[in-house]
């Protein structure tokens, strides 16, 4: 069960509304407290794409080391060759 808002419940109480009602309002609004605003969206939204934008440099990056080591190697393997 969620958690209730107190001050809510509280408050309907007071006001005469039945209990169940004044539970069920409090439930409810305890609830709607946990859901993100568009700008904690918005904000997340903009971090995964950075952080997906460095994802994507590093591997580029390691790609191409990774590349480029491989050719001289292959450079290597093909001068000692031609020696021999």
């Amino acid at each position: 069960m969620s958690l209730m808002v107190a001050e809510l419940y509280t408050a309907l109480r007071a006001a005469n509304v039945p209990e169940a009602e004044a539970q069920a309002a409090a439930l409810a609004i305890a609830d709607v407290r946990n859901v993100a605003t568009k700008a904690d969206l918005q904000t997340a939204i903009a971090e995964l794409e950075s952080n997906l934008k460095s994802t994507i440099i590093s591997t580029m990056i390691a790609m191409t080391t990774t590349h480029s080591g491989i050719v001289v190697v292959a450079l290597a393997v093909a001068a000692f060759w031609l020696k021999h």
